[in-house]
């Protein structure tokens, strides 16, 4: 007879696996949980006494456990009778009880022995498979593994397990970060909740909020997508996306009122979409909706609060409206940091808006109260922190703005050390910091340092944020700017294609593209590409005259660049219309290097318009001006030097023309290498002042060495291959008659 329990116990579970792999359906191993139970039940006696139990603890366990094994089935189906149906596990389960407590704590008779053991183990057995039935929720993966197996024909109950499978995948996704994978299987899961629930439009979603919580991963799952491609910076799949799961926090406000305060994010989130579109009126008003909600339903000054200003200002300060935007954040920042003091109020956020002011302010070349803020700041935050190191990085472009190069490297590498110890690696941080050391030492005019920190800022974007992104452009544009000025014209224009092309996906026209015209203008000129230069001009000019009507400081360098082609295009009452517009924002300490700049443009305008005196005046407070800000030797002086060069050798002062062409050119030698064209143009200089001196033969050789140094940048038709041609063949000519 224990062979025979045996051969069924072993029948039974060759069975239930070939059932639950799907190679075979649950008739035969109902059939044989019945056969089984049936036979505990009429057989319980023949089958336990062999293990000498007594003859009414035999039967009564035979029955209790065949009862067990007979309901099994049922609770497997997922019958709805199956609650009703535990009553007949009860016996098995007071019968496990029974022995238990006999085993365990009574301590009955000796004579039971080993034998009992056995039984209670048979009966544990039976408890565990019918309360995993009653007890272990249908949302298991468990228990819905051996559903599938013994329901597929029940329509309804495949597409509750289908739901709750979705669901699990969702979960998983998300994990994964698989956001697309995700949304697929998050609206997959609630089209089949929605169908066992036999939904329609008009009921309410609180039993399929409440049951699965698939709305909820819905939600998720296109949040989940809207961040990762707006960290992509694909705003426009990032606006779909968010807008996609606003509609679901919708459905989710209607199930639990309590998902209302998510609203408030759901708009920030579209509006920081319509924000990088340049779609400003949408995300004002979503701004605007947003921070009135937070104000209303939290009403506190805390991080969150700030965040949201700051996000709105920043719109605001797209626009142009820059101090609009500070007279929003001045006040907030006031009352964020006596409400902290308070002991009622945000560090967190109290820091934000003073870096977001600063930053602000300086963008607005507020340069004053950049500086007042600087200071409260560093009072207000410690020392050993981060943000104490973000303020020492806007010191840095404070110091830089006010052309106090030096300082600005004090501060930026303290900065930059203060990130490596506190900031994450994945940080734009880093990137951002170097980007502004490169600009400080290409102002010391220290291009090997200025080389080194863009390579590094290159590198470090492409690892964090991948070579399509924003960031990684703009740093191209930085190195674009090294290349012009190491005279590496063609590099330069490559990268700077490259980056007008990813603004002008990312934005079309705006005051960044203007920017990146106005430069390739100026390549696009000194390469003697004087349509494409005309052009790019023109284009970035009317941008920038649509955008903010060129009355800002901060497009001060996109309108000299702008100046300057023309100058060379022979617009001179257009060109000095632009340097005179510079020249009205360019009084006081902060605006040198700017003023010295303007001052050499409408110079050599006056110098082509045969106004000499004028153009040496201008040279002469150009010159002085710059000396106060970079000392007596720097490129830009060379250029100045080289400049009043020319003026006197136009006025027939040719020693004293040779006089500055010799300060110009110790200059250049000490900056830059023998094949600058910046040499060319020196040797150029001095082969004109040989000539005008009546010594062809130490011009003709000047001419040369020009010539050899041009030819390894310039095409052959070049302006100046063509002079210095020209000039060559005229000394040739004057020397044949002179035979």
């Amino acid at each position: 007879m224990r062979d025979l329990e045996i051969a069924f116990w072993a029948l039974l579970a060759f069975v239930a696996v070939f059932v639950l792999s799907g190679v075979m359906g649950n008739t035969v191993l109902r059939l044989i949980l019945w056969t089984f139970g049936i036979t505990y039940a009429l057989g319980g006696y023949w089958l336990l006494i062999k293990y000498e139990y007594p003859k009414v603890l035999s039967i009564l366990a035979g029955l209790a456990i065949g009862a067990a094994l007979f309901i099994l089935p049922y609770g497997i189906v997922a019958n709805l009778s199956w609650l009703k149906g535990l009553l007949f596990a009860a016996p098995n389960f007071c019968l496990f009880l029974f022995l238990l407590i006999c085993t365990y704590r009574l301590r009955i008779r000796q004579r039971f022995g080993g034998n009992f053991k056995p039984l209670l183990i048979r009966s544990a057995v039976l408890v565990v498979l019918t309360s995993v039935f009653a007890s272990l929720p249908l949302n298991t993966w468990a228990h819905r593994q051996v559903l599938w197996a013994f329901n597929q024909h029940n329509e309804s109950l495949l597409h509750n397990l289908r739901m709750f499978e979705g669901r699990d995948k969702v979960n998983q996704f998300l994990n994964n970060n698989a956001c697309d994978a995700a949304i697929e299987a998050a609206n997959t899961a609630r089209r089949e909740g929605e169908l066992w629930l036999e939904w329609r439009q008009e009921d309410g979603l609180q039993e399929l909020y409440g049951i699965s919580g698939i709305i909820e991963l819905q939600y998720y799952a296109y949040t989940c997508k809207g961040r990762a491609t707006y960290d992509a910076e694909d705003y426009q799949q990032a606006l779909l996306a968010f807008k996609e799961a606003d509609a679901v926090l919708d459905d989710l406000i209607g199930a639990d009122s309590s998902w209302h305060v998510r609203k408030v994010w759901s708009w920030k989130s579209i509006a920081d979409c319509h924000a990088k579109l340049l779609a400003y009126e949408k995300a004002d008003s979503l701004y605007s909706l947003a921070i009135s909600k937070y104000a209303a339903g939290v009403g506190k000054a805390d991080e969150d609060m700030a965040d949201l200003v700051i996000s709105a200002t920043t719109s605001a300060s797209a626009q142009g409206a820059m101090q609009e935007a500070n007279q929003m954040l001045e006040p907030l920042l006031v009352s964020f940091e006596s409400k902290y003091k308070a002991g009622k109020g945000s560090y967190k956020g109290t820091m934000k808006l003073y870096e977001h002011l600063i930053a602000n302010l300086l963008r607005a070349n507020d340069y004053k109260k950049a500086a007042l803020y600087l200071q409260k700041g560093k009072q207000f935050t410690h020392k050993d922190s981060l943000s104490y190191h973000v303020l020492q990085h806007y010191d840095g472009y404070l110091q830089l703005y006010t052309n106090k190069y030096k300082a600005a490297v004090l501060r930026l590498e303290e900065a930059k050390a203060g990130y490596k110890n506190l900031e994450q690696p994945g940080s734009g941080n880093h990137v951002v910091v170097r980007q502004a050391l490169f600009k400080a030492y290409m102002a010391l005019a220290d291009y090997s340092k200025a080389e080194d920190l863009i390579k590094e800022a290159q590198k470090l974007s492409k690892r964090i944020n991948g070579s399509e992104s924003v960031l990684y452009h703009n740093v191209l544009l930085d190195a674009a700017q090294l290349d012009d000025h190491l005279g590496k014209y063609e590099a330069a224009k490559e990268k700077l294609v490259k980056v007008l092309q990813r603004y002008e996906r990312q934005w079309r026209d705006n005051n960044r593209t203007a920017e990146i015209l106005a430069q390739l203008a100026t390549i696009e000129d000194e390469l003697d590409n004087q349509t494409q230069a005309a052009a790019h001009a023109n284009r970035a000019y009317a941008v920038i005259k649509w955008f903010t009507g060129y009355k800002s400081a901060s497009d001060d360098e996109v309108l000299l660049n702008i100046a300057n082609v023309n100058m060379s295009l022979k617009n001179y009452a257009f060109s000095d219309s632009l340097y005179r517009a510079v020249l009205a924002r360019s009084e006081g300490d902060s605006y040198k290097t700017k003023k010295a700049k303007v001052l050499s443009g409408i110079a050599l305008i006056e110098m082509e318009q045969g106004q000499f005196q004028k153009a040496g005046e201008k040279l002469e407070q150009a010159i002085t001006t710059a000396r106060q800000v970079v000392g007596e030797a720097h490129p830009m002086l060379a250029t100045l030097y080289y400049n009043k060069s020319r003026l006197k050798l136009s006025e027939g002062k040719t020693e004293e023309a040779l006089k500055e062409a010799a300060k110009a050119r110790g200059i250049a030698n000490k900056y830059f290498a023998a094949n600058h064209v910046n040499q060319g143009d020196i040797y150029t200089l001095l082969g004109d002042i040989m000539l005008a001196q009546s010594k062809a033969d130490e011009a003709e050789q000047l001419y040369l060495e020009a010539a050899k140094i041009y030819k390894l940048t310039y095409k052959v038709n070049h302006r100046k291959r063509q002079r210095i041609e020209e000039m060559l063949k005229s000394i040739n000519a004057t020397t044949a008659k002179q035979v």
